[in-house]
């Protein structure tokens, strides 16, 4: 029953922290009205983002055991 709790605990927590990661890499809103620049950089925040999950998704097998 606990192996069961704690699986449900870490789907929630991993759902969490992937929507929190795409929230501050969204936060640059609409790139249809930024400069080239800011667009640059908008692209580059979500490939640092995608970057992080990957961290996160190993770091967590990591830690399961």
């Amino acid at each position: 029953m606990e192996q069961i709790l704690k699986m449900i605990l870490r789907r929630f927590v991993r759902k969490g922290v992937n929507s929190g990661i795409r929230a501050i890499s969204n936060r640059s809103g609409n790139t249809g009205k930024q400069s080239p620049k800011d667009r640059e950089l908008a692209q580059q925040g979500q490939k640092n983002s995608k970057g992080l999950r990957q961290t996160s998704r190993i770091l967590r097998r990591f830690t399961r055991f």
